[in-house]
């Protein structure tokens, strides 16, 4: 269901920088992530690494729709999907 992200194209992490400790490079639990379904982005909340290594979150948003449900999918839907699948990767 969601699009795959290219082999050769790594996550963009986003959040505050504090000077002198390293950049965010890891998912983790509580961020947010955006996802792909074609050329709709898919804003999830509150990801939580699943002990398979997959991912499960809440559905925030859709972009650049606004739609409130999109390919079946509804906003505050529990959703599953894998590292391959995240596009950016926020910190709350």
């Amino acid at each position: 269901m969601f699009t795959k992200r290219k082999g050769s194209i790594g996550i963009t992490f986003f959040g505050a920088y504090t000077p002198g400790q390293e950049f965010k490079n890891t998912i983790e639990n509580g961020d947010s992530v955006t996802l792909h379904i074609e050329k709709e982005s898919v804003s999830v909340k509150n990801i939580l690494r699943l002990p398979d290594n997959s991912f499960s979150g809440n559905v925030l948003g859709f972009e650049p729709s606004f739609y409130l449900e999109f390919n079946d999918i509804k906003i505050g839907d529990e959703i599953n999907f894998d590292e391959e699948h995240i596009i950016t990767c926020s910190s709350n």
